[in-house]
């Protein structure tokens, strides 16, 4: 079965700003995000690559594996669609993309899943 994988790396720096409540999650920069797999051309993804893409903002519920729950949470990134799209460059019949955290969580989920409008690859 066709699958790109996106796997994340360590982040280059942590930046805190001091007036910042402590229990926010800190703004890192880009983590390194290596691109492989059935794209155009495997690459390491970048700041720079995300230029292009508009930056967007938008409010959704997040449910966790362990049945967590917290609703109505800001977040803000790039359109997982838009980025795919745009940058990535799939091979026809991609079906799957594979997901490996800096942490060690892996998964893989089906494209079509990831291609909804409300999918952000969110920092």
């Amino acid at each position: 079965m066709p699958c790109a994988v996106v796997e994340e790396g360590q982040a280059q720096s942590e930046n805190r700003d001091s007036n910042v409540d402590p229990l926010a999650p800190a703004h890192a920069a880009l983590p390194e995000v290596e691109i492989r797999g059935d794209v155009a051309h495997p690459l390491r993804l970048q700041a720079e690559h995300l230029h292009s893409v508009p930056r967007i903002q938008q409010r959704s519920d997040f449910h966790c594996v362990t049945t967590r729950s917290v609703r109505a949470v800001q977040w803000s990134g790039w359109r997982f669609a838009q980025v795919y799209e745009d940058i990535l460059r799939p091979q026809a019949g991609a079906e799957r993309v594979a997901f490996r955290g800096a942490d060690g969580y892996a998964c893989c989920l089906p494209l079509e899943d990831l291609l909804a409008s409300d999918v952000l690859l969110a920092d």
